[in-house]
């Protein structure tokens, strides 16, 4: 496995991102609370280090982005607003396959770029986030690459589950996407600064991810397949250092490419969730999510086959976002194994980790 650790973040996600986090304050406050709820309530002591350490400066990055940026009310709406429980919002389904070098050639001259060419990053963008529903429903995207007419776009939104409000925007960038990409290029290089200035607030605990990263990056790449969860079978893996989803990891296929974006305090946040508190802290934390009804029954389902999550959400009757929601919590808990093939996630069941944990609970029960 060939593995590249980039030495920044991704520029242009990072400042959608933090515009999104600033956008939805309700959603990362929440957040927050909850994090330091359940480690106070773990170990008062290790969050309080924890907090002093690291968290607390990410909470002063996104604060002096939050001071310097520039956002008009009705763009904030409209691109930054939270759409569903498996994407954020507009502007990162526009952005996914663009990168900032792009984003300033189409600054200086936007004109050299067909209607044509930004419809189909929107479809490919819109792809790449509902590939499993997309690819369940029929070949709507295959049409819609071939025929990029309005009617095969609204038939390609059909397939997938966001709210009303989103698809009449995302229907709205794709009758006349140059001006709505235009707003947001111009979005994007305004705070561009103010993400320069909040970076600095974490440039060391980037560097100290780097750092560590590649110290060891095989074992890192096992610990990502074994300990996470994340099955990779691409021959290439990079690793981008992710500011603004500190406690995420999420997973783009590129070109034959797996590209991770890595929360810079993703590990040690698991970390704390499988040891902070007491030796009995891993299986209380995987108790919760087995108290959980449809966590319970995705279990089941999975115990007599890999499934991905659209069969996963007919068999139940839930929605595939719902779907989407609970295999994270799965995965965190090391319950569930996650595997991208062409343009599906499937889950499977994680037995050897089912294995010590009913190991771990005779010890303690009987």
């Amino acid at each position: 496995m060939d593995i590249e650790i980039k030495q920044t973040t991704h520029e242009l996600r990072e400042i959608v991102r933090f515009i999104y986090n600033v956008s939805n304050e309700d959603l990362e406050e929440q957040f927050y609370g909850e994090l330091q709820q359940q480690i106070y309530e773990e170990n008062k002591i290790k969050l309080e280090n924890f907090i002093k350490k690291e968290y607390t400066k990410i909470k002063k990055s996104s604060n002096k982005f939050k001071k310097l940026m520039t956002l008009e009310d009705k763009d904030r709406e409209f691109y930054f607003i939270n759409m569903c429980k498996k994407t954020a919002c507009v502007a990162e389904i526009l952005i996914y396959n663009i990168n900032m070098d792009l984003i300033k050639e189409l600054h200086n001259d936007m004109n050299n770029y067909d209607e044509n060419f930004f419809r189909e990053q929107l479809i490919l963008g819109i792809n790449q986030e509902f590939a499993d529903e997309i690819s369940e429903k029929g070949d709507q995207f295959e049409q819609l690459l071939d025929d990029k007419s309005i009617l095969n776009f609204i038939d390609l939104l059909d397939t997938i589950e966001i709210n009303e409000d989103a698809k009449w925007k995302l229907i709205q960038v794709y009758k006349n996407p140059k001006p709505h990409y235009m707003v947001l290029v111009e979005i994007i290089l305004k705070n561009e600064d103010a993400h320069k200035n909040a970076y600095k607030e974490v440039e060391q605990l980037v560097h100290k991810f780097i750092e560590d990263f590649q110290k060891d990056p095989q074992g890192k790449y096992v610990y990502i397949q074994e300990t996470i969860g994340i099955k990779l079978n691409s021959n290439k893996l990079i690793i981008y250092p992710a500011v603004a989803r500190f406690n995420a990891l999420t997973m783009d296929l590129k070109d034959g490419c797996e590209i991770l974006h890595y929360g810079i305090l993703f590990d040690k946040l698991m970390e704390g969730v499988r040891t902070i508190g007491s030796d009995k802290a891993p299986i209380i934390n995987v108790l919760k999510p087995l108290s959980d009804k449809s966590k319970f029954e995705i279990i089941r389902l999975l115990k007599n086959e890999e499934m991905y999550g659209q069969q996963i959400a007919e068999k139940l009757k839930l929605t595939t976002a719902t779907v989407s929601y609970h295999m994270n919590d799965l995965v965190v808990a090391n319950l569930v194994c996650l595997e991208r093939r062409d343009s599906k996630v499937y889950y499977s069941l994680n037995r050897k980790a089912i294995k010590e944990f009913i190991s771990e609970l005779e010890t303690y029960m009987l």
